[in-house]
């Protein structure tokens, strides 16, 4: 209501926009600064009635077209943006209620820029898109079926014993639900690894690394610390991304600049000078489906940056939340000599930044051809 809705504004002015660039911070601060943000941005999705409306017309009478988006990523957004018109009413289902602007979670994990910056609330989307004549509403669920022939979607609103099901009816369905993390079937990374495709894997990895900043400070300050304190400081301060794509690079050129520009100046040289971050790659080289000429760029602006870049080297096993197993990589069609001949497995502290893949989720009647979803026509799901 009216009320909800300014007492929302209000609190917006509460929040400082500088919470995640204060490292003096302790962490548990800076991760409830951005959950005290998701809750106002969410509010009213606690308040407000989850069905949309299930009937509706146009101003001459004609029934609207239902057209519902499961997802709010970039697809899903670009559909609610270009399909609005007063002759249709749309309804967009994610569990996320907002929209997340990924090249900026780099950005955020190191504070930079403050995360809600790189989120915008989708109610504030939906109701522009309502302005051009039609019907737009947004439903906070999860999409967990989908009956083609009925044409009908089942979402849930939560888990357990408090979910409910939602039975949303539509004449044109988009599935635009994205990617998630992808582990490669490596054990250890699901249970251990840290990631960066969500804001709260952005929040996770700031926390985490203030975190070994302030216990490296501390330690440093003891009178001639023993062979294992000194063995712990470079742990906590050696960073281990894997994955040379665009998000890992720009991920570990973040760390680059923020250990030279704030690091530096706030825990001293003794912390900045011994942190170490050492980007794994896989393949023969960072940035594989771009230009090789680029690519180089990007590793020569790295390393001159202090960024290791190691190449042909892939992680095998992440024993727990201080130790990877890193090992020199080899084609997938190499011989068993080959391997053999590969080199013997490191062991480094880690935190990851792996690949994505594509979400699992999937209707049980879509044709699933193992990494895709075979469409016929016009991106139309085979099956549906």
């Amino acid at each position: 209501g009216k009320e909800i809705t300014q007492r929302q504004k209000t609190s917006f002015t509460m929040i400082s926009s500088s919470a995640l660039r204060r490292l003096a911070l302790p962490a548990i601060v800076t991760v409830g600064g951005i959950g005290t943000w998701a809750t106002i941005t969410t509010v009213n999705d606690d308040w407000d009635d989850y069905i949309p409306r299930t009937t509706s017309s146009s101003s001459n009478g004609k029934k609207k077209e239902r057209i519902v988006i499961l997802g709010s990523g970039w697809g899903g957004l670009n559909v609610l943006q270009k399909c609005a018109a007063p002759d249709k009413d749309i309804v967009m289902v994610s569990p996320r209620p907002h929209f997340l602007y990924t090249p900026l979670l780099a950005g955020s994990a190191v504070g930079t820029i403050t995360l809600r910056s790189a989120c915008e609330p989708l109610r504030a989307l939906v109701e522009a898109a309502s302005h051009k004549g039609g019907g737009a509403t947004f439903v906070r669920a999860e999409a967990r079926q989908v009956d083609f022939e009925q044409q009908k979607v089942y979402a849930s609103t939560g888990a357990g014993k408090g979910m409910e099901v939602l039975e949303l009816d539509y004449d044109q369905l988009i599935i635009a639900v994205g990617a998630q993390p992808n582990t490669f079937g490596i054990p250890g990374v699901q249970e251990h690894a840290l990631f960066l495709k969500e804001a709260e894997d952005s929040a996770k990895l700031h926390a985490k690394l203030l975190s070994n900043l302030e216990k490296a400070s501390a330690l440093l300050m003891m009178n001639q610390p023993s062979p294992s304190i000194e063995k712990e400081i470079d742990r906590l301060l050696t960073v281990v991304v894997v994955g040379g794509g665009p998000t890992g690079v720009e991920l570990s050129a973040e760390l680059a600049d923020f250990v030279q520009s704030d690091v530096s100046k706030r825990y001293g040289s003794d912390v900045s000078e011994r942190i170490q971050i050492i980007l794994v790659e896989a393949m023969p080289r960072i940035l594989a489906p771009f230009d090789a000429k680029l690519a180089q760029v990007a590793r020569q602006h790295l390393e001159e940056r202090g960024v290791e870049v190691r190449t042909t080297v892939a992680i095998t096993k992440v024993e727990d939340e201080t130790r990877a197993i890193l090992a020199p990589s080899t084609p997938r069609n190499a011989t068993t000599a080959q391997k053999k001949s590969r080199g013997r497995p490191s062991v480094f502290p880690r935190h990851g930044c792996l690949g994505v893949g594509r979400r699992d989720w999937s209707p049980q009647n879509c044709q699933d051809h193992g990494t895709i979803l075979a469409t016929i026509g016009y991106t139309r799901i085979e099956g549906g």
